[in-house]
């Protein structure tokens, strides 16, 4: 089964004051004003991951209800930077040197 993260950028959906829906995530999503202003920042915020796919689209749904605009992606989409092993520990496994007997 896939794990899913919840993505937000400030946007709102038409129809919604961006007043409104910072006060609804604040209140929904128990954020401090410090937290609303990071969410309304205009960068993408991974509000929630590890999620399933059922659970990603009810929480997609709850958000969008309250005018933002959210997008949800298969954790195995995202992409690491160059370097990063997807799976340290069969990465340490190929490095390990086979001891010879003696």
């Amino acid at each position: 089964m896939l794990n899913y993260c919840i993505f937000f950028s400030g946007e709102i959906h038409d129809g919604f004051t961006l007043e409104d829906v910072k006060s609804n995530f604040k209140i929904h999503l128990e954020l401090s004003e410090i937290q609303v202003n990071d969410y309304f920042s205009g960068s993408e915020i991974m509000i929630k991951s590890h999620l399933t796919q059922t659970e990603a689209l009810n929480l997609i749904v709850e958000l969008e209800g309250l005018g933002g605009v959210c997008c949800f992606l298969p954790i195995e989409h995202l992409l690491l930077p160059v370097g990063v092993p997807i799976n340290r520990r069969n990465e340490h496994r190929r490095k390990q040197v086979r001891r010879t007997s003696s």
